[in-house]
Order: C-alpha cells, then structure tokens, then sequence
C-alpha cells in the first residue's frame, strides 16, 4: 500500500528541508491511520462534510480529479485528519467542479462563526487540478471582501485546466498571494519527476518546494500527496493553532 511505505521515508523531510532551500518546520511524527467514518457523503454531488464548528478555521480540500471525495486512506485526507485532532475547525472535500459548492459552504460556515463572534477564516488545499481549483477560489474569496480571508493555502503539484481540444493540463504558476488580500500565506509543493504532468514553483507563494528532490526516484503526480501528508497535516495545524489564539484574544477583549 503506498501510504504505509510513505511513511518508512518521513525521515526524508529533512533532506527535503535541506536540498529545496526550506525553512525546518514542525513535521508530524507517528504513523497517520485513517479515523473511523464519519464523513456524509451526499449522493450525487461531489462534497463530503468531515466535520462542522461554530469556531476554529473554514478548511475546505479538493484533492484531485481522480479521489473519491469520501475515502479515508489518500494523503490529503490522512493530512485533514491529523489537523482535526489539534482543535476546532469545520472541514469538508470536494471534487474539482465543485467549487460553486465549496464557495456556498465556506459562507454558510462563516456566518455560523460571525454570529458567534469568532473569527472567519478560511483554509484552502488542493492537490492537482484540485490546487488550480483552489487557487481560483482564493481569488474569487478575496474579489468579494467579505472578511472570509484565506489565512493559508496549501497547493500540491497544482494544474490549470485546459480549454477542450488540449489533452494535458498546465501547470499552475501564479500565486494568488501576488494579489491584494488573497492570501496571508501560500506553501506550494511540487514535483517534476512526472513528465508532461507536474507542478511548479510559484511566482509570488509564501513557501515553494520541490518534493521530487528528496524522493527522486519515488515520487510522481500520482502519490506526491501522500509524500507530503505530514508537510500538510502541519501547516493545517498551523491554520488551527493561529485561529485559536486569534479567538481567545476576541474573546478576552
């Protein structure tokens, strides 16, 4: 199974630190198993609900075009679960054309946190088409200024899709942390081991890393998110932590 051998190789984030220029961060230590279903998977539409808050971040994931949205044992999801256990938070799955639902839902849950006076803020993560996805929905959340402030995005081997007629997607290499309020931090993971199809550095994000440096003969497009699970599952609990403080210092005042 390619998520137990991920993690024989977690001791490879240090090199990944090291060869990628990265700042050494927090990284997740144990084994990451998929917690017992508790996700609702609505019929016919492409959206799974893990969990919902009336505090704690808006974190919203797509993880790609060929994930079912309710498994439990992809990278991203394994990611999101270990964030869940660091504190409050509303998370939900979507599938890459799904981003009119996953617009409705980020609203929905963010007026449940203003009406509790707590802070909105939004997290979003994507992994392949589901990272172009994202970045267009961080666009689209900073266009309307309506206080939902993308506070992280996390894109992994990020793709824009092409117009019909063109057979493979591009990558994505515009940060919608160039722009104003888009987003106040942007951690980019990509690998190039993949012809045709891979990510890229990302003019303008917070953090680029090339993961297929640490892993040159091992990772791809296909698993470079189970690679970088743990990488993940700590900027999500760096999202969790900082809205938790930004809630208590709300709540002392």
């Amino acid at each position: 199974m390619r998520v137990a051998g991920l993690w024989l190789t977690v001791c490879g984030l240090v090199a990944l630190c090291a060869s990628a220029g990265c700042t050494p961060r927090e990284t997740v230590s144990g084994a990451m198993q998929a917690v017992y279903p508790r996700s609702v998977h609505r019929a016919g539409i492409q959206m799974t609900v893990v969990q919902s808050a009336r505090e704690g971040p808006i974190i919203a994931v797509f993880p790609g075009a060929q994930t079912p949205v309710d498994g439990l044992a992809y990278g991203l999801r394994l990611a999101l679960d270990r964030a869940m256990e660091a504190g409050p938070c509303s998370a939900a799955i979507f599938g890459v054309d799904e981003a009119a639902r996953a617009h409705i839902w980020i609203h929905r849950e963010g007026m449940r946190r203003k009406a509790n006076e707590r802070e909105a803020e939004t997290v979003l993560v994507g992994y392949g088409l589901g990272g172009g996805v994202a970045c267009d929905l961080t666009r689209d959340l900073a266009d309307e200024g309506e206080g939902l402030d993308v506070v992280l995005l996390v894109t992994v081997d990020a793709l824009r899709r092409l117009p019909a007629g063109l057979r493979s997607p591009v990558a994505y290499s515009d940060s919608p942390a160039e722009i104003d309020g888009g987003v106040i931090r942007h951690v980019n993971y990509y690998q190039m081991a993949t012809a045709f199809v891979h990510g890229a550095a990302m003019t303008g994000a917070t953090e680029n890393h090339e993961v297929s440096r640490a892993w040159p003969r091992a990772v791809s497009h296909a698993n470079v998110d189970d690679y970088v699970a743990p990488l993940v599952a700590a900027d999500l609990r760096w999202a969790v932590d900082r809205s938790a403080g930004a809630d208590s210092i709300e709540t002392s005042q």
